[in-house]
C-alpha cells in the first residue's frame, strides 16, 4: 500500500485492497440480483446495497478495521456500504457531514476503473482525479472538502463507502 497525498488532507492508498480482495467483491456483486429499483425520490435507492451476507459483511469489517488504522485518533467506522454508479450517473457537490455533523472523514474504496467518467472532484479545491482500482480515497468531512463525482459514462463504477465518527457522539 502507498500513500499518495493529493492535497494537505486528502490521501490516496493505492492498493489497499488486494487483487484476491476486489475480484471477490465484483464476482459477489455481479452476481448479486437484489439491487432495488430505481426511485425518483430516492437518490441512493438503487445505488446501495447496505445489507450483504455474513461472507461480505466479514470483508467489510477486515477493510473497516485496515481503514481506522490510517487515523491517527480512536473514531467509530460507519458500517461500510457497497455502491454502484451507473451510466449516466453522478452525484452532485455535497460534504460528507452536512447532514450528520458527527463524521469527520469520508473513505471511498475503488473496485474498479474501468469506466468514463466518475472523477472524483472537490469542487472548493479545484482538484479531480479518478482513482485506481484497489485504492483507498481518505478525506476530511467538512465543508472545506465538499466534493461530486462526475457522471460516470459506460461501465458502471463500483465503490465501497463508509464514514469515520466521532465516538462520543455516535449515533447507529
Amino acid at each position: 500500500m502507498n500513500k499518495i497525498q493529493i492535497e494537505s488532507q486528502i490521501f490516496e492508498y493505492t492498493d489497499f485492497l488486494s487483487d484476491d480482495g476486489i475480484n471477490f467483491f465484483i464476482n459477489k456483486i455481479k452476481n448479486y440480483q437484489g439491487w432495488p429499483e430505481f426511485n425518483p425520490e430516492d437518490f441512493w435507492a438503487d445505488k446501495r446495497w447496505e445489507d450483504p451476507d455474513d461472507e461480505i459483511k466479514e470483508k467489510l469489517l477486515e477493510i473497516e478495521n485496515k481503514a481506522s488504522s490510517l487515523l491517527n485518533k480512536k473514531y467509530k467506522i460507519s458500517i461500510p456500504c457497497i455502491h454502484r454508479m451507473y451510466d449516466g450517473i453522478g452525484m452532485s457537490p455535497h460534504h460528507d457531514n452536512s447532514h450528520v455533523p458527527n463524521i469527520r472523514y469520508g473513505f471511498v474504496l475503488y473496485l474498479n476503473d474501468d469506466f468514463d467518467g466518475g472523477e472524483l472532484e472537490y469542487t472548493k479545491l479545484n482538484i479531480s482525479f479518478k482513482p485506481k482500482t484497489g485504492s483507498l480515497v481518505l478525506h476530511p468531512a467538512d465543508e472545506q472538502y465538499e466534493h461530486k463525482v462526475n457522471q460516470v459514462k459506460g461501465n458502471t463504477r463500483y465503490t465501497i463507502l463508509f464514514f469515520a465518527h466521532e465516538e462520543e457522539n455516535w449515533k447507529n
